[in-house]
């Protein structure tokens, strides 16, 4: 019989999953509809930990502890950072050999031409083969100098990595959308707790309340787990925002009667929200155009200091 067991992997946050023999069929649709993928590598299953999920693995294996090193936030960035890296400079190194494959291939092609005389017929079946050889030698050339230029490709996006991820607009937008998957996160507990409390009416009609509390106690553990995690790499791009030296706008900074500068145009501020002003611009064209509400992400770094 199949032992089948599972670890909580700390290094990638996630589930995995491990069996001394192949699962039966069922267990294997199981896996898949519960999003876990297999890794013929590792020889396992894994997937991202959810409330659910180790719900799941408890009830068809054996829980067999922690594996792995838990990283903070901030080494998991460093480690995609040189990931990418290294992914760059070996795509640059396949581009390279590739090319330089590419080139030999169609020298040699342009050598086996050479010898046929402009405009000359075909002579024979051993003639034929000949130019078919020529003509298979181009193409393979051909199709180096396209591999060759996707690996380029992926070494231009790997090379970007850093540049893309940290850019200042979408680390700030990243922060909000975390801030937004916190909030949810409160709000999924407090929907939780009054679910379980109703559920204690149920109970005294027979249902398994060890069993309810368990999950219920599972389920809010996961939940305050995340929602540290959201925390901690909010904390993090924050950081990044801070050390870009670029300024965060806020309702603290603004009044009424402000003069500002928004994308060149001058404007008044006429109102100050959560996360927007509202501003009348000096051109009275732009005011109909319905774009008096800027979000205090968009404004830029001196936009004050321009008027």
């Amino acid at each position: 019989m199949a032992k089948i067991t599972w670890n909580r992997n700390l290094e990638h946050e996630g589930l995995q999953l491990q069996s001394s023999e192949k699962p039966s069929q069922d267990i294997i649709n199981q896996l898949k509809a519960n999003g876990f993928r297999w890794s013929p590598r590792q020889k396992l299953w894994y997937a991202k930990e959810t409330s659910y999920r180790v719900e799941f693995l408890s009830s068809i294996a054996a829980y067999e502890g922690e594996v792995g090193e838990r990283l903070t936030f901030a080494e998991k960035m460093d480690a995609k950072v040189k990931h990418a890296a290294d992914r760059a400079e070996r795509f640059e190194a396949l581009a390279e050999k590739t090319h330089d494959k590419a080139n030999q291939l169609h020298s040699d092609a342009e050598k086996m031409a050479s010898v046929i005389p402009f405009g000359q017929p075909i002579h024979g079946a051993t003639d034929r083969n000949y130019r078919d050889k020529i003509h298979n030698k181009y193409g393979k050339a051909f199709e180096t100098f396209d591999k060759a230029k996707d690996f380029e490709h992926k070494a231009e996006i790997a090379s970007d990595y850093e540049s893309r991820v940290f850019n200042l607009g979408t680390t700030l937008r990243r922060i909000k959308k975390l801030e937004a998957q916190q909030r949810s996160c409160l709000l999924d507990s407090d929907r939780h707790i009054v679910r379980w409390e109703t559920a204690l009416q149920r109970f005294r009609a027979g249902i398994d309340k060890e069993r309810w509390d368990l999950l219920s106690r599972e389920h809010l553990e996961w939940n305050e787990r995340h929602y540290d995690a959201l925390q901690e790499q909010i904390d993090y791009w924050k950081s990044v925002v801070a050390k870009s030296g670029h300024k965060v706008w806020s309702p603290s900074d603004f009044k009424k009667g402000d003069r500002v500068s928004i994308r060149g145009s001058k404007a008044t501020v006429t109102k100050i929200n959560k996360k927007t002003i509202q501003v009348k611009y000096d051109e009275e064209w732009i005011n109909n155009l319905n774009v008096t509400k800027v979000p205090f992400d968009e404004l830029s770094q001196a936009c004050k200091a321009e008027v």
